[in-house]
């Protein structure tokens, strides 16, 4: 009985498969659009889609491919924005083509950041 169940769980565990994530790839691309045109299969260990997208004086450069979890955890702590000026913004994902987005959170940033000091100076007069 025991050698019968050792052997039906050798045959279900033997014929499971690991699937590679498939993600968007490019390097240092100015426009999402552009980095969008080619894919890059990942397999084990590197199973994460990972996006990083730097502004430097409101231009981007965007970046694509795969990556380890480790290495997704700690790229994401790096994530800083400063007034829009100069940033770094690195996500992850694991799912098919789910790094389609080249995230341009920073850009937005300063754009409110200008309108909400527009607004301050009409509405106090400075």
């Amino acid at each position: 009985m025991k050698t019968t169940l050792v052997f039906l769980l050798l045959i279900f565990f033997g014929n499971i498969s690991v699937e590679a994530v498939l993600c968007f790839s490019c390097t240092s691309s100015n426009n999402n659009n552009q980095c969008n045109q080619g894919t890059i299969e990942c397999n084990s260990p590197q199973d994460n889609c990972m996006t990083s997208v730097e502004f430097i004086l409101g231009q981007q450069s965007i970046t694509k491919g795969c990556s380890t979890s480790s290495t997704c955890s700690a790229a994401s702590y790096t994530n800083i924005n400063l007034g829009g000026v100069v940033g770094n913004q690195v996500s992850c994902c694991r799912t098919f083509l789910c790094n389609i987005s080249g995230s341009t959170a920073c850009g937005h940033n300063l754009l409110l950041l200008a309108l909400s000091a527009i607004l301050s100076g009409l509405c106090f007069g400075l």
